[in-house]
């Protein structure tokens, strides 16, 4: 089995539809990552304890090289509320003929 690391990107947005859309769409054809997936929150606290309720926030998640995912948080930094970042390995498929 054929790994490679890969670092795992988890960014949290308030809930904004015009955001939302802004970003997936600058991380699907400006940014041109593998794919990503949007998460809608049903519910949630905050640091300071409050629920958010129906401002439950937007998770959007992806994994990439380590150089590419430097790049983009860089990028999109200013669209995002929070970044959480860990490194994981990603199974590399072979295809067989």
């Amino acid at each position: 089995m054929k790994t490679e690391k890969v670092i795992i990107v988890r960014l949290y947005l308030a809930q904004s539809t015009e955001r939302r859309r802004l970003l997936f769409r600058r991380l699907q054809h400006w940014e041109k990552l593998s794919g990503a997936t949007v998460v809608q929150a049903v519910e949630g606290f905050g640091e300071r304890g409050l629920a958010h309720g129906e401002n439950a926030p937007t998770i959007i998640e992806f994994f990439e090289t380590e150089e590419a995912v430097d790049r983009v948080i860089e990028d999109i930094e200013p669209l995002v509320d929070h970044v959480v970042c860990w490194p994981a390995q990603s199974v590399v498929k072979t295809h067989k003929c």
